[in-house]
């Protein structure tokens, strides 16, 4: 007769062998959950790069919203004359509602469905972000380590930095 063969790791309890460990499940016997993806855009190359990998990671079933942010209040502007302020942050919605047409487009080009834009518009589109993130339950948030600071968009390295620290989901920085 056989013994069945003990492992032990000090203290820790005794391991079963390898013969005794239970079969892993099949992958293709787990349920698969469509993932609510995020991408946050300001037309960097690190931007791109972060859109990339979401398109890299994301399947069929899964929704990726791409967004921007559009900080509302710049105080250059709005102390000088209001309504050079307004025009100028028109202006900014403007640019921010075509770059994520872009990069919605490029979805459609790759045929890769589900895939919506969203620009933020306040005075901190940094917490506006996370708040989304959360409130549509985004499962994962991809981010460039900085972007551009032209027109004041997002993913200056202090953002991604404050999204790292306050998302309540998993976030990639692709570098």
């Amino acid at each position: 007769k056989k013994q069945k063969q003990k492992m032990s790791l000090s203290g820790y309890g005794e391991l079963q062998s390898v013969q005794e460990l239970p079969q892993a499940v099949p992958l293709s016997n787990i349920e698969r959950k469509s993932r609510v993806l995020m991408v946050l855009v300001d037309g960097s190359e690190f931007a791109n790069k972060a859109f990339l990998k979401a398109i890299e990671e994301k399947r069929t079933e899964d929704t990726l919203y791409i967004c921007t942010g559009v900080r509302m209040r710049d105080s250059v502007y709005l102390d000088s004359d209001p309504d050079l302020a307004q025009e100028y942050m028109k202006k900014l919605e403007e640019d921010g509602k075509a770059l994520c047409q872009f990069y919605v487009d490029e979805c459609k080009k790759r045929k890769e469905p589900n895939c919506h834009q969203v620009i933020l518009t306040s005075d901190n589109p940094k917490a506006d972000i996370v708040q989304f993130a959360h409130d549509k339950a985004v499962d994962t948030i991809y981010v460039g380590p900085r972007g551009l600071n032209k027109v004041q968009r997002i993913l200056l390295g202090s953002f991604s930095q404050y999204i790292i620290s306050h998302a309540s989901c998993d976030v990639v920085l692709v570098k």
